[in-house]
């Protein structure tokens, strides 16, 4: 993988992960992606999971709107851990439900601003999320909605991504089920990636850049561009994070 960085471990983590048996309901499949070397580390600093903060009353959530939709969101951290909020992660707004923009790591005892956007209320989705289990030595997956990859979500901890799982699973599932199936999409003839092998293949080999003006937060968040993809990582010692998409998605909701 080509990279502007001296150092960071997406491509070491690429090469350690098969793919396990793919899971599918309505349209929606997704491949585990199991790490495949014995010794699994986990990410060097502590690492709590926004859901879990906010369960043990550890984080507190203030909503800043900044209209047409777009608030910023103050999340008080009063945990010993980090908190890891990723993207398109809910929270509760004031007029309904706001998904975060990026992935973020919140050091303990510290205050965070992070930006999110309001969107209708996403369909029940608990019947359908039955359908896909996160399995053993699980880090991460990739998500095809009808004959197209679209997107990829991978940690570095099997423990962290075991707690992450259905917030991560959650916006692949509403867009699943939010596809318009009576008409037939130019891209779901001919997709970008048809197969989560070629896409990983893409993911490998793109570039890895530093996030230019994105200090916020514990950690070195990345962005990830080319062969035909897009995405960004959060590092902090181990992978904590990383999302990547084709550049387009047809499924998109």
């Amino acid at each position: 993988m080509r990279q502007s960085e001296s150092r960071h471990s997406i491509p070491r983590l690429l090469a350690d992960v098969n793919l396990a048996q793919r899971q599918g309901a309505k349209g929606l499949s997704v491949w585990p992606l199991l790490r495949t070397s014995r010794f699994m580390a986990g990410a060097q600093t502590p690492v709590t999971t926004l859901s879990q903060a906010l369960e043990d009353g550890f984080v507190s959530v203030d909503e800043i709107p900044r209209g047409r939709g777009m608030s910023d969101i103050h999340l008080h951290n009063r945990a010993s851990d980090a908190v890891l909020v990723v993207h398109s992660e809910e929270l509760p707004g004031g007029r309904g439900t706001l998904l975060v923009d990026v992935s973020v790591l919140i050091p303990p005892s510290r205050g965070l601003l992070v930006a999110a956007h309001s969107t209708s209320a996403w369909l029940a989705l608990d019947a359908l999320r039955g359908s896909f289990q996160c399995v053993e030595g699980q880090i991460g997956f990739a998500a095809a909605i009808d004959d197209e990859i679209v997107g990829v979500e991978l940690m570095a901890d099997p423990g962290l991504f075991a707690r992450s799982f259905s917030s991560l699973l959650r916006p692949y599932l509403a867009d699943a089920l939010s596809v318009d199936r009576g008409g037939v999409s130019p891209m779901a003839l001919d997709p970008l990636f048809n197969a989560p092998e070629g896409f990983l293949e893409a993911l490998a080999d793109a570039r890895v850049t530093r996030r230019a003006g994105s200090t916020r937060g514990w950690g070195r968040p990345l962005r990830i561009a080319g062969g035909r993809i897009s995405g960004c990582a959060l590092e902090a010692g181990e992978l904590i994070h990383l999302s990547a998409f084709p550049l387009e998605v047809a499924w998109a909701a």
